[in-house]
């Protein structure tokens, strides 16, 4: 049987043959493959492969029945597939062709390359943790033989992200991460380290009172539950942010230099808002975006795992779908809104009318970003610089926008073209037609989210606290506009250019100009977001 194969285990089971699901059947014969795909480096015995169908009361006949498994799984996948070992089988498949191997290769090189690299670290971790879409193999969750197994993969899972704040933390980018490592630290209390990046993070963001706080929280909870102190690492670092010890970096203070408070943004038309609340750490950026064009007196609150349309100029709700998952990107088309199903491979097409699901596009990768055109949605996949097209409900192999692409891709549509930041500090023109790219600007330092506005187009900067602006007639940028701490999203509306900096919990405005040829420089005025 013919083409190539790849193994899912970091999440629910999947095999894939040139891309296509393969069917794996029920039961048995889908636990042996679970089985296999976990222990894909090594042997699997003929005793362990009994103990997790049958546990302690096989029946007499089980060698044998093992046998009719794996003849029927080598059916299915292929008779190459399997191998015989002395006493069991193994599973034969590239390294990099099954998630769990090529996720702890990629976690090795990151954690190996954070003392000297860490742009290097960053894109092994994010690309690792890319291949995560849910908890392994649930199929295995009543058998105690991947039990060990995946509890490890876990902790690797945990180890790669705190591995990843460390290197984001060294690159600057301190207000971004805030949001995330309160989040984990709420899900993972006892662990020091995410606690100890929460506590710098807060500090550099200017909010030293923020952090002592949590170095007391965390310390009473692993008082009263365990009688321990913090660690010493922890304690050292506590008492660093007491004398603002320099060797902890740079701060930047939460105040608003002298800006003048923005305005609100009031539309002349009603026109509808969506926006997606995944969980209370989104709560902030949720509520930004409601109270300011929404121009209510309040906060809109969104149920958990919803999307939600807003009028604008009431501030009301005016629909909402309930999703299965925590909401990815979102996008919206003329037609249609697009969004990303939480930690699943996949897209979601939703009416903006009726607030219906209408179809659901299954993909290579978890989907970081979208831009949506009039017949076509571009996705970027997941840490690894590629991108997928998905036209009439069908999604194109991953292609690279140029050969240099890499990390995390922003996107935007607008100006008849696709634009597309990489973190090679570019951002690429692609002609909608055909995916090629047809221009490259540069000059634009880690692009982190790019929107399209009265004939410009504007990019949020992930390592300076700018944004950028490019003439699309020259694909060149004429303006950098400062702004108050790193940009992490970006809307054009109301002729004013909005940039959320969660680091500085601000919304920042920036004032449009005319044609992009004006001499003046715009200016940036600070909102706080929160």
């Amino acid at each position: 049987m013919s083409g190539v194969l790849e193994f899912r285990a970091l999440g629910p089971l999947a095999v894939l043959r040139d891309g296509a699901p393969v069917e794996l059947g029920k039961g048995n014969e889908r636990t042996l493959i679970a089985l296999l795909v976990l222990h894909a480096d090594r042997p699997l015995s003929n005793d362990t492969i009994i103990d997790a169908l049958w546990g302690e009361q096989p029946p007499p006949t089980a060698p044998e029945m093992v046998r009719n498994y794996v003849a029927r799984v080598r059916k299915r996948l292929g008779e190459d597939a399997i191998a015989t070992m002395p006493s069991g089988y193994r599973l034969v498949a590239d390294p990099d062709a099954v998630d769990l191997l090529r996720f702890e290769r990629l976690g090795k090189e990151g954690a190996q390359a954070l003392e000297g690299n860490p742009d290097a670290a960053l894109q092994s971790l994010e690309e690792a943790l890319a291949l995560w879409s849910g908890r392994p193999l649930p199929e295995l969750d009543s058998r105690a033989a991947g039990r060990d197994e995946i509890g490890r993969l876990e902790e690797l899972r945990l180890q790669a992200i705190e591995g990843r704040m460390d290197a984001e933390l060294t690159l600057g980018r301190s207000g971004t991460l805030v949001p995330e490592l309160e989040q984990l630290v709420r899900e993972h209390p006892h662990r020091e380290r995410l606690l100890g990046q929460l506590m710098l993070a807060l500090y550099r963001c200017g909010r030293q009172k923020d952090a002592l706080e949590r170095y007391q929280a965390g310390r009473r909870l692993l008082v009263e539950k365990a009688g321990l102190e913090p660690a010493p690492a922890l304690q050292e670092l506590q008492l660093a942010i007491l004398r603002h010890d320099p060797k902890l970096g740079a701060v930047r203070r939460s105040d608003n230099g002298g800006h003048r408070p923005a305005r609100r943004a009031m539309p002349s038309r009603r026109t509808i808002m969506l926006t997606a609340s995944a969980a209370a750490v989104l709560a902030t950026a949720v509520v930004v975006a409601l109270v300011l064009f929404g121009g209510s007196s309040g906060p809109i609150v969104l149920s958990i795992h919803s999307l939600g349309a807003v009028d604008p100029q009431s501030g009301t709700a005016v629909g909402s779908l309930k999703l299965g998952s925590s909401p990815g990107p979102l996008a919206v088309a003329a037609d249609a809104v697009w969004l990303g199903a939480g930690p699943a491979r996949a897209v979601v097409k939703v009416d903006p009318t009726t607030f219906r699901a209408l179809q659901t596009v299954h993909l290579p990768a978890i989907p970081y970003s979208l831009a949506a055109g009039r017949r076509s949605l571009w996705v970027g996949n997941g840490f690894d610089g590629t991108l997928t097209r998905v036209e009439n409900g069908r999604s194109s192999r991953p292609f690279r926008p140029q050969p240099r692409s890499t990390g995390r891709l922003s996107l935007a549509y607008g100006l008849g073209s696709v634009w597309v930041g990489s973190q090679d500090d570019t951002v690429i023109r692609l002609d909608p037609r055909t995916d090629r790219a047809v221009d490259v600007v540069r000059g634009v330092s880690k692009p982190e989210a790019i929107a399209i506005g009265s004939g410009s187009v504007w990019v949020a900067e992930a390592t300076r606290d700018v944004v950028a602006r490019i003439d699309p007639r020259t694909n060149h940028v004429v303006r950098e506009i400062p702004i108050g701490g790193v940009g992490t999203d970006i809307a054009v509306g109301d002729s004013a250019v909005w940039v959320v900096t969660p680091g500085e919990g601000r919304l920042w405005r920036i004032d449009r100009e005319p044609t992009p040829s004006r001499p003046r420089s715009p200016s940036a005025r600070s909102q706080r977001a929160s």
